[in-house]
């Protein structure tokens, strides 16, 4: 039958395995729940875990609410009321939450049979963990969500230009096709008010550049339209995922110091530059770029701006971005993921034709990574760092100096 001892070795080894876990594995989709629960077990483990008996029966219940220097079991000669409420019940496997904000839960062995006691721990941990993920994640989550929203609204929104008609008949599909409303937990027809509503939560703060708006404002447009016609929906997704390349093309150069010198350099002995082109503002760099490659013509070359080679894939970028801090480790799988559905949508094989829900989801991730992407790079102070996304870059506590 199982012990404390035994839940005890089964939670720290849950535990250990969990904090050990590099944040920035490759193909590791880490995301916010992830980085919460990492935070939730660093604050309060290690812990207790309890044992007594009421009326014959064993209990043995684990108590989140104070980090201990090392993991105990303890014995209490009686258990408090909640526990005993527990060990009263006659449910087969019997779990109670503490009523009061520690994280609890209590359980009878007695009521599990016979059974491997380390697999039954494990298991016992794992259910443990869904109390946590519901009482502790799930809020810290939407704290630090809200803390980000209020940052980017400090900033202030850029609002979409396209005209807004006050009323749009729905096509065919959009009729057929219901809206799921969390807080009263009912459905109702998807209506135009609906749509401008999921356009209100993917809205762009104002450092995001203009060149990046431009983009991101026609996913906006198409995605409003596709309460008229369906397709319209599917066909946001490309802009929304362009404006991704876009971001990292327009913070590349402005990172460059000009006046920029952008040489084509041939691959062969010696290196002859075959193309050369000074730039004096950000807003020439990638134009320069293309000249300098037209110039060298059929010749095999690489590109330098300001003597180092070029950075001329979105793999390239990404790896640059997430160097300085501007990506956080744990998002790179997320712009890796919109640069291959922008692939897919420019080079399709034919018609796709999504979801809505779909539709969205893409949309409000990009929305989501450009937001956090300028928001690190204007204003650093304001971003969201050891409590959430990323631990602290090495630039942030610099002057840096920059301005839009």
């Amino acid at each position: 039958m199982v012990t404390g001892e035994d839940i005890l070795l089964a939670f720290e080894e849950y535990r250990n395995a969990l904090l050990r876990a590099s944040p920035i594995a490759e193909g590791a989709r880490l995301d916010a729940d992830w980085l919460a629960l990492r935070h939730v077990l660093d604050a309060l483990t290690p812990a207790a875990v309890n044992e007594s008996s009421w009326h014959g029966a064993d209990v043995i219940w684990i108590e989140l609410s104070m980090k201990l220097p090392d993991w105990a079991v303890e014995r209490w000669d009686e258990p408090p009321d909640w526990v005993k409420d527990v060990a009263e019940s006659s449910e087969p496997i019997a779990s109670s939450e503490a009523p009061h904000p520690t994280l609890a839960i209590c359980y009878v062995p007695s009521r599990w049979g016979e059974s491997d006691p380390r697999l039954t721990a494990t298991m016992l941990v794992h259910d443990f963990m869904e109390t946590v993920h519901r009482r502790a994640l799930i809020p810290l989550v939407e704290g630090w969500r809200r803390q980000e929203m209020a940052a980017w609204a400090h900033v202030g929104w850029r609002e979409w230009r396209m005209r807004v008609p006050s009323r749009m008949a729905p096509c065919h599909e959009v009729q057929a096709v219901a809206r799921f409303d969390r807080g009263r937990g009912t459905t109702h027809p998807l209506t135009y008010a609906d749509v401008k509503k999921d356009l209100q939560a993917v809205r762009l703060h104002r450092a995001v550049p203009e060149a990046v708006f431009e983009v991101f404002n026609r996913a906006a447009k198409l995605y409003l339209y596709g309460y008229r016609d369906w397709e319209f929906f599917s066909m946001a997704e490309w802009p929304a995922t362009v404006a991704l390349e876009t971001s990292l093309r327009v913070l590349y150069a402005q990172e460059q110091v000009y006046p920029a010198e952008v040489v084509a350099r041939e691959q062969t002995k010696g290196h002859p530059i075959v193309a050369r082109q000074t730039v004096q503002g950000a807003g020439g760099l990638w134009y320069a770029i293309q000249e300098v490659r037209r110039q060298a013509g059929r010749r095999a070359v690489d590109v330098l701006v300001n003597g180092e080679r070029l950075r001329d894939s979105m793999r390239k970028l990404l790896d640059w971005a997430a160097s300085a801090g501007w990506v956080a480790p744990t998002e790179r799988w997320r712009w890796k993921s919109g640069f291959s559905t922008r692939d897919q949508l420019s080079h399709p094989e034919g018609v796709s034709i999504r979801w809505i829900s779909h539709a969205y989801a893409e949309v409000a991730q990009a929305a989501l990574l450009i937001n956090r992407l300028w928001m690190r790079y204007y204003h650093p102070e304001e971003a969201l760092w050891k409590n959430a996304y990323v631990s602290e870059p090495r630039w942030k506590r610099k002057a840096n100096g920059r301005s839009r």
